[in-house]
């Protein structure tokens, strides 16, 4: 599983395979090392309450990255 082109998809799924005990599986991605145990806990709860079977987080950043070019 240690692989470059191993995804996090794999990694997840394995995980699951071997331990069939576990409810919910969370992952955080290195890109996020700030999250908080506050917003990891009401991320768990909305998700339990949700009765889906996967909750994803996002933010629109789009001001990070875009913008608008009158010039061309």
């Amino acid at each position: 599983m240690s692989q470059d082109s191993t995804t996090i998809d794999e990694v997840i799924y394995d995980f699951v395979k071997k331990n069939p005990f576990y409810d919910i599986v969370v992952t955080i991605q290195p890109t996020s090392p700030l999250i908080s145990s506050d917003t990891i806990k009401k991320a768990i709860l909305k998700f339990i309450e949700s009765n889906k079977n996967t909750l994803l987080s996002v933010e629109d950043a789009t001001h990070l990255y875009w913008m608008e070019d009158k010039e061309t």
